[in-house]
């Protein structure tokens, strides 16, 4: 209703403005300080660089022919500081730097065709000896790839821990939102889950959450953060690429399931496209035919085939509900759509060593929200639906004054026993003495309790072995099944004998209830109708009997 919408939409925007707070505050905090207060002397050397032939060399526009080797070299300034260190990042390069004419450092060869060609984003910290000051250093890069997918950046003298800070606080920001968005996401997929075993419902918010853990992790590992943390960049490459192929099945299972889509054809084959782009880029990577960096292409055209899809499937869903649809499923829509398609571009016009979540990462934040909000809204609504149908269940099916089942639950119990051939079970049948004189002389409350206090000690003596109904005003009935039910039947009324007594020891009103069972075997040929009246007979001669024995007990 209108009420919900407003309440989903003003908590929508209340989730913006916090996430506005997290981000922008501590800026705000800091913003005074200088770069060398916080993080000391960083000196960066983005110029100065030539190539052997003496030429200027433009550390952003490196040359790009696949297998290439060539050398950049830089001079080391006589006044740094005691302890300063060489420190870059290289990116799907492999690169040798020498300091004097000696070898310092180099990328680290892995013998492994499951992993890419390059090494992915490696970051160096070389101590620079302090007979090389006022001498140069070379780095000797090997091209990897061809195009312009290459880059050395963050080249700086420093020291290293200063420059592993400033590099955390240049991407902090990002790395922020991406760890909310896996806590949505994981929040997301617990809410629902919960809420298909409760309420079995079918689950979509789930894999929107998983979309969102997914798509999150690889916007961190884009912001090279976890590179700068940890040694092995090629694992982190290969993780990034298998999360780009993994993101459209999510996304397919969300949109199939939430927009009811009648024709599984586009999703099914939308997702057997992503599995066999998986399979297809793993064995031509080990088959050292291209690397994953090289099928990249596949990828991306899954990408574009599956939201160009989405695009169409949103198009009709608006122009046919667009009345009754939130806003925000449009808005998280062109968001996330709108901003991939920015990034896109980005990487294949641009430089491709750039960050190339920049724009999705704030596209994925609306998205998120946006569709989380209607996803959760959807199950509160079918929660309150699965709490009004459990009720209307309980009206059907439960007796109002007892709390056990009632006499169609129990006409159906018989029902399942007959259609599923149970050979051997057990019919109790109870009959509370004497209920119509106490109404008459203490008045229907008093009946009422005495019926109640009959129910607890029949569910109590019996709930183990069977199922306990209440099949008529002062009536009971239990069905035991399965193995031995006449040994089940003994220790059952046993316990129940206990009980009553234990009951009239401490109550003002005396209970006196009669019983009598039947077995039914289906072998024997009688049904249950006919066994259940055998039982009712037997109930009946024992009533007789207890009103004999209370007779020669007050004569």
């Amino acid at each position: 209703n209108k009420k919900t919408d407003k309440f989903f939409l003003a908590f929508y925007l209340f989730m913006i403005v916090i996430l506005m707070i997290i981000i922008i505050l501590p800026c705000m905090i800091t913003k005074n300080n200088t770069a060398s207060d916080i993080f000391g002397n960083i000196e960066y050397i983005s110029g100065g660089w030539r190539y052997a032939d003496g030429s200027n060399v433009n550390i952003s526009k490196l040359k790009t022919n696949k297998d290439s080797t060539y050398s950049i070299f830089h001079d080391i300034p006589p006044d740094l500081p005691s302890g300063t260190s060489f420190c870059f990042s290289s990116r799907n390069i492999s690169t040798q730097v020498y300091i004097g004419g000696n070898l310092v450092d180099s990328t680290p060869e892995i013998d492994n065709n499951f992993y890419n060609k390059s090494p992915g984003t490696v970051w160096y910290y070389i101590d620079i000896p302090y007979n090389a000051y006022n001498g140069y250093m070379e780095i000797r890069i090997k091209n990897i790839y061809e195009k312009n997918c290459s880059s050395i950046d963050n080249i700086s003298f420093a020291q290293p821990a200063n420059v592993i800070i400033s590099s955390i606080n240049q991407k902090y920001i990002s790395v922020i939102i991406g760890v909310i968005m896996v806590f949505i996401g994981c929040c997301f997929m617990i809410i629902d889950l919960y809420a298909h075993i409760k309420i079995k419902k079918h689950l979509d918010v789930f894999f929107l959450g998983l979309f969102s853990i997914l798509i999150s992790v690889w916007c961190t590992l884009e912001t090279g953060i976890m590179q700068v943390l940890l040694y092995n960049s090629r694992s982190i490459q290969l993780l990034e690429m298998y999360l780009l192929m993994l993101l459209p099945i999510p996304l397919m299972y969300y949109t199939r399931s939430y927009l009811k889509l009648k024709s599984n054809l586009i999703m099914n084959l939308i997702c057997s496209i992503s599995v066999i782009t998986f399979i297809l880029c793993t064995i031509f990577n080990i088959l050292d035919i291209a690397d994953l960096q090289e099928t990249l292409i596949l990828v991306h055209l899954n990408l574009l085939f599956s939201g160009l899809t989405l695009i169409v499937k949103i198009l009709e869903r608006f122009i046919k509900n667009f009345k009754e649809d939130s806003i925000l499923l449009y808005i998280g829509f062109f968001a996330i759509m709108s901003t991939s398609i920015i990034d896109v571009i980005r990487y294949y016009i641009g430089n491709k060593a750039d960050d190339a979540a920049l724009f999705i990462r704030m596209g994925l934040v609306v998205f998120i929200l946006s569709y989380g909000i209607v996803g959760m809204q959807s199950i509160m609504n079918k929660a309150k639906l699965g709490i009004k149908n459990e009720f209307v269940h309980r009206l059907a099916y439960q007796d109002g004054l007892t709390g056990i089942g009632n006499r169609t639950a129990y006409k159906e119990h018989i029902k399942e026993y007959v259609e599923k051939k149970t050979l051997t079970s057990a019919i109790v049948i109870f009959d509370v003495n004497n209920l119509k004189s106490v109404n008459d002389s203490y008045g229907h409350g008093t009946g009422d309790s005495i019926i109640m206090r009959s129910a607890k000690i029949i569910k109590q003596a019996f709930d183990v072995y069977g199922t306990c109904y209440r099949i008529g005003g002062d009536e009971f009935a239990v069905l035991i099944d399965g193995d031995n039910v006449k040994r089940k039947y003994k220790n059952a009324i046993e316990l129940f004998c206990s009980l009553l007594d234990e009951e009239n020891l401490k109550s003002k009103y005396k209970l006196s209830i009669a019983y009598g069972m039947a077995i039914y075997n289906e072998n024997e040929g009688k049904s249950f109708e006919e066994i259940s009246k055998i039982a009712d007979e037997l109930m009946y001669n024992c009533k007789t009997e207890m009103k004999k024995r209370k007779m020669e007990i007050t004569a």
